[in-house]
């Protein structure tokens, strides 16, 4: 009997000392790979560049230099549309992410309760009135 009272406050113990500060560093290392897995960084510093680095270059003459500028605009402008579209996309699943990681850090400490809770109400048919 005494063993069953001891493993009943060990895991209380686990629960709300070692498993919380594990789901916190968990919840931390899924926004940090959200947000590594876009490469933010990277998408901000070469948002106008062109995309696939696909750049025209002219012999000098007029009509090459207004074809390369043309060229060269359309690269920048599908490179912007598509890093900027990354960009979004990942500060949509980042903030996703940081709002189930939230909500499960506050729910963590609740969820021996809510056992709890659900056992009585099992056994007893609900609350009393």
């Amino acid at each position: 009997m005494r063993y069953n009272m001891v493993m009943f406050l060990e895991f209380f113990y686990w629960w709300y000392g070692t498993g919380y500060l594990d789901t916190i560093k968990r919840v931390s290392k899924w926004i940090t790979a959200t947000s590594q897995i876009f490469s933010i960084k990277i998408l901000i510093t070469t948002l106008f560049s062109p995309w696939k680095r696909i750049v025209t270059e002219s012999d000098g003459s007029l009509e090459m230099i207004l074809k390369s500028i043309g060229d060269n605009a359309v690269s920048r402008a599908i490179g912007f549309f598509v890093r900027s579209t990354a960009l979004f996309t990942s500060l949509i699943l980042t903030s996703v992410t940081s709002v189930v990681g939230l909500v499960m850090i506050i729910l963590w400490p609740l969820m021996p309760v809510g056992v709890a809770i659900s056992l009585f109400m099992a056994l007893f048919g609900g609350f009393v009135k």
